[in-house]
């Protein structure tokens, strides 16, 4: 399924109603916002899908134990998250709304200019926490070269033009268990 323009905005006006009713992470913290429809820059769904969208719902051995972005205490589960706008679907399937709803949101996270600075990295990571942007789940990936980290970078290092571009879908998934700690 391709979404279209009105689409994509539709999901995009959902996300951003839904976190600004809901409220933000914290003092001082608010996600980096997507690019302009004017830069027209944006990231690969389909790769969003295959490999990043796993590594928040599986379990990951973090700094204090192991430790899932929305399952077990479900700090990031939609609706009602209590780790704040950075919500997703853990039941989302390929290409539907609710998928691409979790890829808009992850959008909203993501620092085009400086991927090593988009809050999806920094959040989770030792480099963030260091940095003074801490996350109440601790520290999640050790390294900047963790599996999922170097996933996540790459993911966000990769813009494109159109979400849905013929260069998208290229990408390899984590070994989830050779993620964090």
């Amino acid at each position: 399924m391709t979404f279209t323009a009105g689409k994509r905005w539709q999901c995009m006006l959902i996300n951003l109603t839904v976190s600004l009713l809901i409220g933000g992470c914290g003092q001082n913290v608010a996600p980096t916002p997507a690019a302009s429809q004017a830069t027209g820059s944006t990231l690969c769904f389909a790769d969003y899908q295959r490999c990043v969208d796993p590594i928040f719902h599986n379990v990951i051995h973090a700094q204090n134990g192991t430790i899932s972005c929305t399952q077990g205490s479900g700090c990031h589960l939609a609706p009602n998250p209590s780790g704040g706008q950075f919500q997703l679907d853990p039941n989302a399937q390929s290409d539907s709304m609710e998928m691409h709803n979790n890829f808009t949101t992850a959008l909203q996270f993501v620092n085009f200019s400086n991927p090593s600075e988009s809050f999806l990295l920094l959040k989770p990571s030792v480099a963030g926490r260091v940095a003074g942007v801490g996350h109440a789940g601790g520290n999640v990936f050790p390294t900047e070269t963790d599996a999922c980290y170097v996933t996540i970078k790459t993911w966000i290092s990769t813009q494109v033009d159109d979400e849905n571009s013929p260069s998208c879908g290229s990408c390899t998934a984590p070994t989830i268990s050779s993620c964090g700690y």
